[in-house]
């Protein structure tokens, strides 16, 4: 069993609207049932599909400034957080 939830999906992938080649990863959420809930507020790709890499090429690009803001603002408990916003939106 594969107890990986981030995979690299390419190394070299270049972006549509950016310069440069990029490392692509996806965040595995399909063990997760319960964040199912969350359907709609994450870009989902099947990897197994033949467009994934050209959708890919269109996802947002996570900068490391912007993934250092994002991980102090997170709650300690995510899921719970995650799970309750979902109720109220």
């Amino acid at each position: 069993m594969d107890y990986r939830i981030i995979h690299n999906c390419s190394n070299a992938l270049t972006h549509k609207s950016q310069p440069g080649s990029y490392q692509a990863f996806a965040i595995d959420i399909g063990c997760y049932a319960n964040l199912r809930k969350l359907s709609g507020r994450f870009n989902e790709t099947d990897v197994s599909e033949p467009n994934a890499k050209e959708k890919m090429r269109s996802a947002p690009v996570l900068e490391v400034a912007r993934l250092a803001e994002l991980f102090e603002k997170t709650p300690a408990d995510i899921e719970a957080a995650l799970l309750a916003e979902s109720t109220t939106i």
